[in-house]
């Protein structure tokens, strides 16, 4: 099947953003439209990366993922959908996407999930069951359609509450006892890995597997303390300590990072096979590389 053009949902978002400007860069599709809200087309907020977007040759598409029929219009004649979006109400946004795909006749969906594996099936993360319920929907459509599962993005990673670690203030706070692999992908590689993904007939109604590194909780400190020449406070928490906070709090989205905890201290936050083989074209970038870029840009 051949892939000419496609459309991006979430065109102004981190990882939306990086997948357009990829596939421009790849000059390997016919267009490249990006699919952005009218709210973000009338504010200012975002201005500057629509104009990027479209300076580099980007076609954009008024759409709202809440709007199905506004969907439709701005999927005619696309023969892949990538989703990047992240909506409040992310399962609704996926299978109106996913709907209005269906109507258009887009041929291959790619959901926007990028991290959940067979494995967390049975992971208990909230998260992951919104991200299931698109993935079976998405299975199920009757489109072609590529699921791209990666690790931890290392943005996430080194600088924001889902590990667990605050560079800053010098602490991390470690569920279990730190030993467990955990696997991280530069969101930027994904991005960079996309446009070969879609091109290659193996990906067809399969899951794609993409990692740049695999370190435990205790390497990551490890390589802060080492990068940065500052000591890193830990502190363990015990597993079972966090299952009886999560259970004991009606609001599941507010344990979303023990959740997460949880899963990477019982192993199921590795991905130990991957498909980065396939995908010579980009070179995948380490926790180490990844961190030394940021600090370095952070001192400029």
């Amino acid at each position: 099947m051949s892939i000419s053009t496609v459309l991006v949902a979430g065109a102004t978002g981190n990882l939306g953003f990086k997948t357009i400007l990829a596939l421009l860069d790849s000059k390997k599709f016919k267009e490249v439209r990006a699919l952005v809200r009218p709210a973000t087309l009338q504010g200012d907020q975002k201005k500057d990366k629509v104009e990027q977007l479209k300076a580099k040759g980007a076609i954009i598409k008024e759409g709202d993922v809440n709007d199905v029929n506004s969907l439709i219009s701005a999927l005619q004649g696309v023969d892949a959908v990538i989703s990047t979006v992240t909506s409040n109400d992310f399962v609704k946004s996926q299978l109106n996407l996913l709907e209005a795909s269906k109507a258009a006749g887009v041929k291959r969906f790619i959901p926007g999930e990028f991290g959940v594996d067979d494995e967390a099936k049975t992971s208990k993360v909230l998260l992951h069951e919104w991200k299931i319920k698109v993935l079976e929907a998405v299975e199920k459509s009757g489109l072609e359609w590529t699921v791209i599962v990666n690790g931890v993005f290392l943005e996430y990673l080194f600088f924001s509450p889902f590990a667990g670690i605050d560079i800053k203030a010098g602490t991390a706070t470690i569920a279990g006892d730190g030993t467990q692999k955990v696997a991280t992908t530069d969101v930027g590689d994904i991005a960079k890995a996309i446009p070969y993904i879609l091109l290659n007939p193996a990906t067809k109604n399969a899951r794609v597997r993409i990692v740049g590194d695999r370190l435990t909780p205790l390497e990551v400190v490890d390589l802060i303390e080492r990068l940065t020449g500052k000591k890193i406070t830990k502190t363990f928490v015990p597993v079972k300590e966090l299952v009886n906070q999560i259970n004991s709090n009606e609001n599941r989205f507010a344990t979303l990072f023990q959740q997460f905890a949880v899963l990477i201290a019982s192993g199921k936050g590795d991905i130990p096979v991957n498909n980065n083989k396939d995908y010579p074209e980009v070179k995948f970038t380490t926790a180490e590389e990844f961190l030394k870029k940021a600090l370095s840009a952070q001192q400029q």
